[in-house]
């Protein structure tokens, strides 16, 4: 018992620390998992608001259009259609109210229907920025949802136009899919905590509102938690908000992923601290046994010499045993009465238990 306390005492505090060192590794893998969420977050607001950035680029060329500016509406119509040709865009000319002016995904000419005034907060944004990015919208006639960014352009006379270019969700989807690593599930959000787009299952969930209690912790510019999905997987979540656009860009990681470093440290941990057990089990027990049976072979020795009976010689590797041995031959070499009376002496006090042999 003596030499596995020495074992512990040596193996503990060896075994704390590795165990300290281990849990500091996984509390730092939790949080690098959730950096990595708010980053790639982030560098898809980037990807994603660089196209909405081109589509913004395409509308100040267009707004300089002499034939807009003169109200020549079928030129305007005309340049507005060359530049959208073979592509999913629309762009739109209308006033704040109900009114379209000019729509590419119709022919000029043609009887335009009335469409959703100007929503208040755009109106605020196009009034200080000259500009907004819209919520994810319903196309008029189509269960396809879209996203606009629109900039107000001046009028011939009276009140300032809405020139506007309208993707699917389903660009901004495909635009950010190069920037979402393996592994995880990226949406977007509009300021109404729609799903503009998402990695996965995008189809399905375009133009949905997203889970209540997901969306309630997107709080502020940027950040990280912990919340369940509409599958009801337990998620690590990263976020960004846009100043741009006001939408705000997720990455979610499944929680058992992140968590993995964790459960695999407390594992290590446990292996190492049995299998040092089991080692100074087996070492304990090893030297023990050559110990304790040197130690019975001296106390037999003893025993006989106190029975004035034969001693024989002790064979040992423990060398203050050995000596001790030794002493009752180097007395029968040369027999001395103060060295018998202390044998004696030893082996009154050993049967007594006050001391040892």
């Amino acid at each position: 018992m003596h030499l596995l306390g020495s074992i512990a005492a040596a193996i503990v505090p060896v075994w704390l620390f590795a165990a300290y060192l281990l849990v500091q590794y996984a509390l730092h893998e939790g949080y690098r998992f959730e950096q990595d969420a708010v980053q790639t977050a982030r560098q898809v607001s980037l990807v994603v608001e660089g196209e909405l950035v081109n589509l913004q680029t395409i509308l100040n060329g267009l707004s300089k259009s002499a034939a807009l500016a003169n109200g020549d509406l079928q030129t305007g119509h005309r340049e507005a259609l060359n530049l959208v040709r073979a592509t999913d865009r629309v762009v739109v000319l209308r006033d704040l109210g109900h009114t379209q002016l000019m729509n590419t995904g119709i022919g000029y000419g043609s009887n335009l229907p009335p469409v959703d005034p100007i929503a208040d907060h755009d109106r605020e944004r196009i009034r200080t920025s000259g500009f907004f990015v819209s919520d994810v919208f319903a196309a008029l006639g189509s269960s396809n949802y879209r996203v606009q960014i629109a900039i107000r352009v001046p009028a011939p006379k009276g009140e300032d136009l809405i020139l506007s270019i309208s993707v699917p969700t389903t660009r901004i989807r495909n635009v950010m899919m190069p920037a979402v690593p393996e592994g995880w599930t990226v949406g977007v959000g509009d300021r109404d905590g729609h799903f503009v787009a998402r990695s996965k299952l995008h189809e399905e969930m375009s133009g949905k509102p997203g889970l209540p209690e997901y969306v309630e912790k997107v709080v502020g510019r940027s950040g990280s938690f912990t919340s369940r999905n509409l599958e009801g997987t337990k998620l690590l979540a990263g976020f960004y908000r846009s100043s741009y656009s006001d939408w705000f860009y997720t990455a979610n990681l499944p929680l058992s992923v992140a968590q993995a470093p964790l459960w695999r440290s407390l594992a290590a941990i446990s292996g190492i601290g049995l299998l040092s057990l089991l080692v100074s089990i087996a070492l304990g027990y090893t030297v023990g046994r050559q110990f304790t049976g040197a130690t019975a072979d001296l106390a037999a020795r003893a025993e006989a010499l106190g029975q004035q009976r034969k001693v024989e010689p002790l064979y040992t590797s423990v060398k203050e045993f050995a000596a001790i041995a030794e002493a009752r031959w180097l007395r029968r070499s040369g027999p001395s009465p103060n060295a018998e009376r202390s044998w004696k002496l030893c082996w009154i006090r050993y049967r007594r238990g006050s001391g040892s042999p």
